[in-house]
């Protein structure tokens, strides 16, 4: 049996919540694990979204057991009717549901649904017609970035909601920063072991032409899975290593993995180029320049065939030696983006001093244009921007054809998202150029 007949909208329900008519917390627990195992097979992605209404103690002594009743079963609605017909939903507290969210193409699609839910919820009424003004927060949990078992999901979805009720966000995705001095330690101490020993690895996710319809290239994101933690998301152990003298380390290995695993893809597609990103310490750096340029020499790579990402924050930190490290690194022909564009602080009175080829679109605009019109305008202002001062500009989080072709339409030249390729692992990516349509013929023209 199914997790979606377990806990769905059909087949029976052993656990039912008998006030909700959606999954009991046992019933949903079983399904979650379930489509946890079945995701690890399928090397997919599923998130957990726990929501938890504020103050509920209070609506039942202003409004009785009741009214309350007609609130929490009017949330179970609201929750049912935003959901997609796969995903899994459940009432795992007096006051707190939660909602699995199945074959996800990208974890911050979670954050979009979050936005549903909230927007869905505004509007509360009792059977008299009663309007009742109910606060939630939202905390979210991504398998198998924030865990792999049920439990660990739960209880990482419930630290980010405590997170977005204590900073007044209506939601916060978790992103395993609330370690203890003694468990921070520990890691800072594993990391630096793990770079010594190679024992991180690189995935690789595509890059690729728009309007050629073709491989370009990949951005090279690195991943750790430790022996005693498992997998560590780089959300957590990337700020460690700046904080604690490793990143310098961390980005000379990426720079090296990446660059001599480059010699090899490109046997197989010449013209690929690599992208390495770059955190706001490595800028200032004074040996930086020299250790690209060596690693370059050492693994017989063309300056052209290496992008470096660096974001607008990063830059925006201290920017006055950031554009003279961009600058040195544009002299010995590397490529140079700034990632994720429109998000940090305003760089426009920068921008016509920082010697970039490309601009890359943050993918929380790219994602929101399927129904928001303004991100959709926000992204062909930016396009437009990079247009004009004659840089490529690349769009991340394309989530399916139509918003592909919706960018090359307006003048985006490249892109990468969970519709051309999620990240992938050395092994695979190799499999993934011999095989794939983006390294074969054009695409087909879109449907009408």
């Amino acid at each position: 049996m199914t997790a979606r007949h377990a806990a769905g909208t059909t087949g029976k329900r052993r656990l039912m919540d008998t006030l909700t008519g959606i999954a009991g917390r046992a019933d949903f627990f079983n399904a979650l694990d379930i489509e946890i195992r079945e995701h690890e097979q399928k090397d997919s992605t599923l998130a957990v979204v726990l929501l938890n209404i504020k103050g509920f103690r209070t609506i039942n002594s202003v409004y009785g057991y009741s009214a309350a009743d007609q609130i929490l079963q009017q949330v179970a609605e609201r929750i049912q009717s935003v959901k997609r017909q796969q995903d899994i939903a459940g009432r795992v507290g007096i006051d707190e549901f939660a909602l699995v969210l199945l074959n996800l193409k990208s974890p911050h699609l979670a954050g979009l649904a979050a936005n549903k839910l909230i927007a869905s919820l505004e509007e509360i009424f009792l059977d008299d017609g009663s309007p009742v003004d109910i606060k939630i927060h939202i905390g979210i949990a991504v398998f198998p970035e924030h865990g792999t078992t049920s439990d660990a999901l739960m209880q990482q979805a419930d630290v980010a909601l405590h997170t977005a009720r204590d900073t007044w966000q209506a939601y916060q995705i978790a992103n395993n920063s609330q370690l203890t001095e003694a468990s921070s330690s520990e890691l800072v101490h594993d990391l630096e072991h793990a770079i010594s020993n190679s024992e991180l690895e690189l995935h690789y996710q595509p890059k690729v032409d728009l309007h050629e319809l073709r491989l370009l290239g990949a951005e090279a994101l690195m991943r750790w899975e430790s022996p005693e933690h498992g997998l560590v998301s780089p959300d957590t152990f990337i700020p460690l290593a700046e904080d604690n003298g490793l990143i310098f380390p961390l980005t000379l290995w990426s720079l090296n993995t990446a660059l001599r695993q480059g010699v090899e893809i490109r046997r197989l597609w010449p013209d690929f180029r690599m992208a390495v990103n770059l955190s706001a310490s490595t800028l200032t750096e004074y040996e930086l320049i020299e250790l690209v340029m060596r690693a370059l020499r050492t693994w017989g790579t063309a300056p052209d065939k290496l992008m470096i990402e660096v974001t607008e924050s990063a830059i925006m930190k201290n920017p006055e030696a950031s554009i003279k490290t961009l600058q040195g690194l544009r002299e010995l022909g590397v490529k140079l983006s700034i990632d994720d564009f429109g998000t940090g602080y305003s760089s426009f009175s920068y921008l016509k001093q920082l010697p970039v080829h490309e601009l890359k679109i943050d993918q929380s605009f790219v994602m929101g244009m399927a129904t928001d019109v303004n991100d959709t305008r926000i992204v062909q202002t930016m396009i437009n921007l990079g247009q004009n001062f004659e840089l490529s500009v690349i769009a991340e989080g394309i989530e399916d054809e139509e918003t592909l072709y919706q960018l090359a339409s307006m003048g985006c030249h490249h892109g990468q998202g969970y519709y051309i390729s999620r990240p992938l692992t050395r092994e695979r990516f190799l499999q993934w150029v011999q095989d794939s349509e983006w390294t074969r013929t054009p695409l087909p023209e879109p449907s009408s």
